[in-house]
């Protein structure tokens, strides 16, 4: 039996379905009664009218004869869904909390929509054209799932938009000039874009994907686990990355005619590219063409691992053990003013990570005859200098070149050896004309002095790069130590302090070792009296360009407790029995072993502020250590003997000796219970948030 419905009873005023006209309500349907689930529905709705199902349905195949809205408030069961020749403008909702399920296809006609809050599953979804070329028919899921087994088909300017927190599951999923968002998250077996594009901004797996236009932006991430060439038109696919991720697993294998774009990072962010399929590699060569690779970008091939790589004229080679060429990239180009000098790191998969150096090339150095990238100058040319507040040019003498890896530094290495960026503007409009990358303990003239740029970071304008993997460091030695212009930021050049046996290149002269104080070009600043007032002043000039917020320290709850005690070899933990003014003593088991004083521990630099010129990580401060057994007492000095833990002293008037947090007290297992007695001279500020026993020996 087919049931009908027409709008013969005046709509409901109030409620969640006001102005709807209810399913439930008998007079609007024919026999007086409502559809069974082996009746075949025909809804009769005026254009802009909603049938609301406001009590749970089965029914059988659906068939709008006009178009209109059919709201699902409840749980809804159907066949199918369908519309008549001519229909058009036909639309399903599923309100949040409310689900719908239709065994076959849902086929809605010309500017059709399917929204979904709630959950929504069906054979398939198409909309079929009725005479129009332009479909416009649209796909919404704000929330909610939309499930389809089979089919789900765009086309004109038909349009898919999956909100995050939404889920999408797809058998099919066919763009034919239609476009798709989706920034929740997607599961789909086949996917085929045959023009216009998709956006992914959240997060989709496709099993097989066809031909066409992928953009894949900020925070996306699109895995793809095989390419059909069945459903490939117009040749290859074209992918682009704005600040998204896009894995192509070993069983893909590109298409001729593939290419990959990568976003600015300076508006999407970094992406990242996986291509692991050798395959991808014909005779050793990837000759499709990848453009704008910019710096925090990351590119991998899968489990495929590379030592190192050269860049000339659109190639990139890439070495494997004994520099040997093991694959090139015959289309690669780089973003405009990117280095071409690569950081070699390691993925989840055990192949290598390339990414580009954040350090240095690529920054802008005056020159007599304008800015040139670092990279390209040589022995001999001249830069632009500040001499007495005038600009004069210097040659340049010498230029050192070294890797700085942080893989395999522990934390606080790794963390002081990252690079400093300094954000376009920081210190003055176009000082520096954009972002700078420099070594924190590169000097950078102001207020009449060289201040390391580590003293100046606030976390807003000027902060460190701490997910840099390594980077490479250029050094312009001059005639005489200077002040150059790096991206309009007046900064110092390389001035030879002992370090330049760490340069590649250092063979390459025999100058001597130059102390500071007699050759610099500016008096360096670290006092705290000095370097304090210039981090303020520019963390105010951050805050009024809405930079972020500054901050001078990593914690926001300090303490000087330092929770002294002694660790055993095992881990056991001995609390101070008794304290007396600065004096601790703990009782030591017989025969105990591996005795370590640990504490509470923080860096100074990091606790206080950066302007603070200590970056040691400080324990406690010990005056002295006494072993007592029975009436006999033994005075202990494990920082004479090489323990492990121990700082050197600063100098000879510092009142004790500080530990980094573990010290190693460097005892023989005593043979009876002892006294140890700890006098300290000193603690510090200390995270409160820090378990006070967590840390190694150094």
């Amino acid at each position: 039996m087919t049931k009908t419905f027409s709008e013969t009873v005046v709509p409901a005023r109030t409620g969640p379905y006001a102005n709807d006209y209810l399913w439930s309500t008998l007079g609007d349907w024919s026999g007086g009664s409502l559809p069974a689930a082996s009746d075949a529905v025909s809804l009769s709705l005026s254009y802009g009218t909603t049938l609301a199902v406001d009590v749970a349905s089965t029914v059988g195949a659906i068939t709008y004869t006009i178009g209109g809205t059919l709201l699902v408030g409840t749980s809804f069961d159907a066949a199918s869904v369908g519309v008549g020749l001519a229909v058009s403008g036909a639309s399903i909702t599923v309100a949040f909390g409310a689900s719908m399920n239709v065994a076959g296809n849902i086929v809605l006609g010309t500017a059709g929509t399917v929204q979904v809050a709630g959950s929504l599953t069906a054979a398939g979804l198409s909309f079929t054209p009725t005479g129009s070329s332009d479909t416009s028919s649209k796909v919404s899921v704000s929330s909610g799932s939309l499930t389809l087994s089979g089919q789900l088909n765009l086309s004109g300017a038909g349009s898919m938009t999956l909100a995050k927190g939404a889920t999408l599951n797809v058998g099919e999923f066919t763009l034919n000039g239609g476009t798709a968002d989706l920034a929740g998250n997607a599961t789909i077996a086949t996917l085929q874009v045959q023009s216009r594009g998709l956006t992914i901004e959240g997060n989709a797996t496709v099993a097989n994907l066809g031909g066409g236009a992928f953009t894949i932006g900020q925070g996306g991430t699109l895995e793809v686990t095989r390419l059909t060439s069945a459903f490939i038109s117009g040749g290859g696919n074209v992918f682009t990355l704005d600040g998204g991720s896009l894995a192509l697993d070993a069983s893909v294998a590109l298409l001729a005619g593939s290419s990959f774009s990568f976003g600015a990072t300076t508006t999407y962010g970094a992406s990242s590219l996986n291509v692991a399929d050798p395959a991808n590699f014909k005779n050793n060569s990837f000759s499709y063409a990848l453009s704008g690779f910019g710096a925090g970008d990351q590119l991998a091939f899968g489990a495929a691992t590379f030592s190192g790589a050269s860049y000339s004229g659109n190639t990139l080679t890439l070495f494997g053990k004994g520099a040997t060429p093991t694959e090139t990239l015959t289309n690669f180009t780089f973003a405009a003013g990117a280095s071409h000098s690569f950081s070699f790191g390691t993925d989840t998969a055990g192949g290598t990570l390339l990414t580009l150096n954040c350090f240095l090339a690529g920054t802008r150095i005056e020159t007599p005859t304008g800015e040139a990238a670092i990279e390209t100058l040589a022995v001999g040319d001249e830069v632009t200098t500040l001499e007495q507040g005038v600009r004069v040019a210097r040659r340049i003498a010498w230029i050192g070149t070294r890797r700085i890896e942080l893989a395999g530094l522990n934390e606080d290495a790794a963390r002081a050896a990252a690079p400093v960026r300094i954000r376009a503007h920081a210190f003055a409009d176009n000082m520096p004309a954009r972002d700078l990358l420099v070594t924190g303990d590169h000097g950078i003239f102001h207020a009449g002095g060289l201040i390391p740029a580590r003293m100046l970071v606030n976390g807003a304008s000027i902060l460190r790069e701490s997910e840099c993997v390594g980077y490479c460091v250029f050094h312009l030695e001059l005639e005489r130590h200077a002040i150059l212009f790096a991206d309009g930021l007046p900064a110092e050049s390389y001035l030879d302090t002992g370090d330049r046996a760490n340069f590649a290149n250092a063979e390459l002269t025999l100058k001597t070792t130059a102390l500071r104080e007699q050759q610099a070009a500016a008096p360096l600043l670290t006092a705290r009296a000095a370097v304090e007032a210039v981090w303020h002043r520019l963390a105010a000039r951050a805050t009024a360009l809405a930079m972020g917020a500054p901050r001078a320290s990593s914690t926001s709850q300090t303490t000087r407790e330092p929770a002294l005690c002694v660790r055993l070899e095992g881990g056991a933990l001995v609390t101070p029995t008794r304290t007396r003014d600065s004096r601790l003593f703990f009782v030591l088991p017989a025969g105990s072993r591996g005795a370590a004083l640990v504490s509470r521990s923080a860096i100074p630099a990091e606790i206080e502020g950066p302007f603070l010129d200590d970056r040691r990580r400080l324990g406690v401060c010990v005056r002295s250590l006494t072993l007592w057994t029975e009436l006999c007492s033994t005075r202990l000095a494990p920082y004479d003997s090489g323990c492990a833990g121990w700082h050197d002293a600063e100098c000879a008037s510092e009142a004790g000796r500080w530990t980094n947090g573990a010290a190693s007290l460097g005892l023989q297992p005593p043979m009876v219970a002892t006294i140890l007695e700890v006098e300290l001279a000193a603690t510090t500020l200390y995270s409160a948030h820090e378990a006070p026993a967590h840390r190694l020996l150094a």
